[in-house]
């Protein structure tokens, strides 16, 4: 994977994807901003959100934030030459936004990896789990939309209760599905 910046000491280093990995880790990324009720939907292909389902690695994240960017740059500057209100160019700009953070947000999931620790992991309490044969799919709802990824859990057996999800506990996400 290329060499990587450490993390700063007081965080434990992140868990690599291998490159056996890389081929089937990806996070799906799902639907646009969920602030509807003051923005309305929108997707930069034209479709509804919902509709929208892309699969992302941190290097298409970082490839598609430059053209939104690129996208948003170009869309003030022909508002201001057309002469356009405040009010449009504002809502306009806002759910641009959204959409940008969305991208960026699933890069760095993705850049996280799987979350795999190897066969074996020691769980809470300190008692050795196995890795699951499945994967196991998370979803997540960011202020920016929602993001569904499949990754490594450990425990007893499969169809038991889960006792370990290494990528879980490095995003510090929370116990449901929303941020």
């Amino acid at each position: 994977m290329g060499s990587t910046t450490p993390d700063p000491p007081h965080r434990p280093a992140a868990p690599r994807a291998s490159s056996a990995d890389e081929e089937s880790w990806q996070w799906v990324l799902e639907g646009e901003a969920p602030v509807v009720q003051n923005i309305g939907l929108y997707a930069s292909d034209g479709t509804a959100s919902g509709d929208l389902t892309m699969i992302i690695a941190p290097e298409q994240s970082a490839l598609k934030a430059r053209e939104q960017f690129e996208a948003q740059r170009d869309f003030v500057r022909r508002a201001a030459e057309d002469g356009q209100r405040i009010d449009a160019v504002e809502r306009d700009v806002l759910r641009r936004l959204l959409s940008l953070g969305h991208t960026l947000l699933g890069g760095f999931v993705a850049a996280q990896g799987d979350g795999d620790l190897g066969p074996e992991a020691e769980a809470p309490g300190g008692r050795v789990v196995r890795r699951l044969p499945e994967r196991h799919d998370r979803r997540y709802v960011s202020t920016f939309g929602q993001l569904t990824g499949a990754r490594v859990a450990y425990g007893t057996r499969e169809g038991q209760r889960i006792e370990r999800v290494p990528l879980d506990e490095r995003l510090g996400l929370p116990e449901g599905d929303f941020s």
